[in-house]
């Protein structure tokens, strides 16, 4: 969980709420859904390694 909140900038609301739907592992991307906003980051490729 602090890998999340640290490598990507996730608030820790945003890491506990994670979903497995939200990672796209094909393209490293990381989708954060909330009622008020929606974002896509990218996650480091060590993170996926873990």
């Amino acid at each position: 969980m602090l890998t999340l909140l640290y490598s990507c900038g996730l608030r820790p609301s945003e890491v506990l709420k994670l979903k497995i739907k939200d990672i796209n592992f094909s393209t490293n991307k990381l989708t954060i859904s909330n009622p008020r906003y929606f974002r896509t980051l990218s996650c480091p490729l060590k993170l996926l390694a873990i």
